[in-house]
């Protein structure tokens, strides 16, 4: 058996009215997530359909945000796989994807089309997508800290 790093995609918006809007309240996003699980599998099909189980698991989980909106998460059903050459430990690489740019498009361009692009006023915009068991034990600003734009 090997090890092989899966990344699903998942789509994470809000159900439900908006209760007490405030300025960090924007109904016109939804989040993009990217996850990378470890499995032992036999071949690159297990590992993928593991993945594909255990994404399903994941976007099962119910909660609610501070603005007493359902938090709903949707798996995209889109995977890539990636066979470790090495069990895990500090500093294996654990997932590596390959794509073909044009040649003219920015290393900026590049690192916002990947990583997102957030300008400074948008941080505050994620509280939308935490759960409010979360939001009680920490203040907003320790919140939106935490969730890497």
């Amino acid at each position: 058996m090997n090890w092989y790093a899966v990344k699903t995609l998942y789509r994470t918006f809000t159900d439900g009215f908006a209760e007490d809007q405030d300025e960090a309240y924007r109904e016109d996003i939804d989040m993009l997530e990217e996850r990378v699980v470890l499995f032992r599998a036999e071949s690159f099909d297990d590992a993928i359909e593991q993945a594909e189980r255990e994404a399903r698991e994941y976007a099962r989980v119910e909660q609610t945000n501070g603005y007493q909106q359902r938090i709903c998460i949707d798996y995209l059903e889109a995977c890539d796989a990636y066979m470790l050459g090495e069990s895990p430990a500090e500093s294996v690489e654990v997932f590596s994807s390959t794509s073909l740019i044009d040649r003219t498009v920015t290393d900026t361009d590049i690192a916002d089309m990947r990583l997102g692009k957030v300008s400074d006023k948008d941080d505050k915009f994620g509280k939308k997508f935490i759960s409010q068991e979360f939001e009680a034990e920490e203040s907003d600003d320790d919140i939106i800290d935490t969730i890497e734009w």
